[in-house]
């Protein structure tokens, strides 16, 4: 794995804590509605460095099955 599938894969649990903890226990003692602005920043972070671990894991997979 490089250094950027296992910083994907800590901000993805990182993110999972986040959310399923922090931010339910956030919602259960907030009165009205709650504006989740934070996704607008958190989202396109992990679609980017999914996409580029994924991209890293097929180069990788393609130069392994490539006999030179």
């Amino acid at each position: 794995m490089t250094k950027t599938q296992i910083f994907t894969v800590l901000f993805l649990l990182a993110y999972s804590y986040y959310e399923l903890h922090l931010v339910r226990n956030w919602g259960k003692t907030t009165p009205g509605h709650i504006v989740r602005v934070d996704l607008c920043v958190i989202i396109p972070i992990i679609v980017i460095l999914v996409t580029i671990s994924l991209v890293q894991l097929v180069r990788r997979r393609e130069s392994e099955s490539d006999p030179e």
